[in-house]
């Protein structure tokens, strides 16, 4: 693994030389023609021990998995549909633009806040309490609120969201979406 000077391997490589330390790092090697993960640890007769990983498939999966998020981000933001998620705690981890334009408020807000303070005092107890009942069973969500527009006007939304899995079956939470219907 020849190490160009000035490269992070480089920099690293002689960082472990100089302090005695272990480092880790990733960097493509074109030598080999791929990308490795690095660990190099001072050996006690005042060498390195260094190991190598090949990592192409994991960074080609974390490349897929980056281009499928930004093709959903972008879907998402450009539907005039308000889109949101949730943990499975219930708790709001993505809102799209429309949610964003619609309510007045940041995912931070949200966050910070909870998306509860958004429903009107009247339907509050009856719409959260059906949502995290489904939270708490899994199962689809949909039910009609009164939510404070931006504007401070109110209006009657219709929500709808299913619960979704990770691959290994875990519950992450509930997604869907809310369509103002007052017309």
């Amino acid at each position: 693994f020849p190490l160009a000077e000035g490269t992070e391997a480089h920099r690293m490589h002689l960082r472990a030389m100089r302090e005695r330390v272990p480092v880790h790092f990733e960097t493509y090697s074109p030598d080999l023609d791929a990308w490795v993960e690095a660990h190099i640890y001072p050996a006690p007769d005042g060498g390195l021990s260094v190991f190598f990983r090949d990592i192409g498939e994991r960074r080609q999966a974390e490349q897929a998995l980056r281009a499928s998020e930004t093709r959903f981000r972008t879907l998402a933001n450009a539907t005039p549909v308000i889109i949101w998620y949730t943990t499975a705690e219930g708790d709001i981890q993505f809102i799209n633009r429309a949610y964003a334009e619609f309510f007045g408020v940041t995912l931070v807000q949200v966050r910070e806040g909870g998306w509860q303070p958004l429903v009107h005092p009247d339907d509050q107890t009856a719409y959260t309490g059906e949502f995290m009942e489904c939270i708490r069973e899994r199962r689809t969500f949909r039910a009609e609120a009164r939510v404070r527009r931006s504007d401070g006007e109110w209006r009657w939304i219709e929500s709808r969201g299913r619960p979704y899995y990770s691959d290994a079956g875990e519950f992450l939470g509930i997604g869907g979406s809310s369509l103002d219907v007052t017309e």
